[in-house]
């Protein structure tokens, strides 16, 4: 069996986050994290109305028990969807309660920042990867490895961001991801 050399040129992971922004600080962020290989694992959609499986169930159980272990967050809306998931993920103060020291302010540090949007969406992909794989009898992934995410800069973008994630469901009829989608002709 041939063994692959590392190449960082070929074998790295880009980040989807904005690289000069602070993922602790307060404000609204939209959040979507897809299935593992888009896997049809979270319930259906009938006439508009998604119908969650006992894993979209337990997805929503983990989603609304993050203020619980993350106290500086609160939760907006959120839609399981049968392949991936929406929502508005507030951090309403910084853990520390203070900016960090101007010698620090663009240093990235090691790791995932503690209390951020990255540290909060890996605690939420770990246990409800656990949660569901044990519903299941399976092992592995349930997710992609990254998620996408949107930083919410005002009122209005709110709005539309809340708007999109409650229609979701009502626009799977359309939605590429549909299997049962029929394609305007």
């Amino acid at each position: 069996m041939k063994k692959h050399r590392f190449d960082p040129n070929k074998h790295h992971r880009r980040s989807t986050r904005c690289p000069e922004y602070d993922y602790t600080s307060p404000g609204a962020y939209f959040i979507t994290i897809c299935a593992d290989k888009r896997q049809f694992i979270f319930g259906e959609i009938v006439d508009g109305i998604l119908y969650a499986n006992a894993c979209g169930q337990t997805v929503i159980e983990v989603w609304n028990r993050l203020p619980l272990y993350f106290r500086h967050i609160s939760l907006d809306v959120f839609v399981v969807m049968p392949n991936h998931v929406h929502g508005i993920l507030w951090i309403n103060e910084r853990l520390d309660s203070k900016p960090p020291p101007p010698w620090q302010e663009n240093r990235r540090p090691n790791g995932t920042a503690p209390g951020s949007v990255s540290a909060i969406i890996q605690n939420f992909k770990s246990v409800s990867t656990r949660r569901v794989n044990r519903l299941r009898g399976t092992k592995g992934r349930i997710w992609q490895r990254n998620f996408y995410d949107r930083i919410n800069r005002n009122q209005e973008s709110l709005h539309s961001i809340r708007q999109y994630i409650i229609n979701n469901p009502l626009s799977w009829e359309d939605d590429l991801e549909n299997p049962d989608r029929v394609p305007n002709l």
